[in-house]
């Protein structure tokens, strides 16, 4: 039976997932890139790697309370190198100063908002509404700027996901901290179902500032 965890303990273990899952991803992302084996970059080979994460993600979904904790780790990690691989073209496309200079401005950005939701007597489950139709809105607009190649289009795609995504942050992070305090006895479950969110968060935060930095190679 797994033991119940002070709030201390859930934070370090979720922020801890969160960070081994992050240096998984760049881990295999820029191995990946070293090797750049050409049959990962084509469009089916890509699907695949697409649809095996959804797989992944909704079995971790599904299964996070009666799978064994090993395996719902596992699954964790196996998600966090397939991402890897998925991602391992940002190192084909950007020099490795401006993915640093992205990554830490990221980590900056996410720390000081993951700090607010934790910290901030404000109940946040208001903004649940604002953020999903600020995620709907995003998705469609990524979908015509891919359509119609609109430069500009794009930087106010970037600048929406950057703003939803530190939304996000703080709204997860106090969302977990309550789901904690609601279930006590679930919290090492917990907070690798919360590692997983927040590394999305954190992921997508990456990218959006990644593509603001601009400075891609030249081919």
């Amino acid at each position: 039976m797994e033991r119940s965890l002070t709030r201390s303990a859930f934070l370090t273990r979720l922020y801890g997932w969160m960070a081994l899952g992050l240096a998984v991803t760049f881990g295999f992302a820029w191995v990946t890139a070293r090797y750049h084996p050409p049959f990962l970059y084509q469009p089916l080979a890509l699907l695949l790697l697409t649809l095996t994460q959804v797989l992944v993600v909704v079995q971790f979904s599904r299964r996070l309370m009666q799978a064994s904790f090993g395996s719902v780790v596992a699954m964790f990690l196996v998600y966090s190198a397939l991402n890897g691989v998925t991602m391992s073209a940002i190192f084909l496309f950007f020099s490795v100063g401006v993915i640093y200079l992205a990554f830490g401005a990221a980590a900056a950005a996410f720390l000081i908002m993951a700090l607010f939701g934790i910290l901030t007597r404000r109940d946040l489950s208001g903004l649940r509404g604002i953020l999903t139709g600020g995620l709907i809105t995003l998705i469609i607009l990524t979908l015509v700027g891919l359509l119609l190649r609109l430069d500009r289009l794009q930087l106010l795609v970037c600048i929406l996901g950057v703003a939803l995504f530190l939304g996000l942050t703080a709204y997860d992070s106090q969302k977990l901290l309550q789901l904690h305090a609601a279930f006590p006895d679930a919290g090492p479950r917990i907070a690798v179902y919360g590692a997983l969110q927040l590394y999305l968060d954190f992921i997508n935060l990456f990218q959006f500032i990644l593509i603001l930095t601009g400075g891609r190679r030249r081919r």
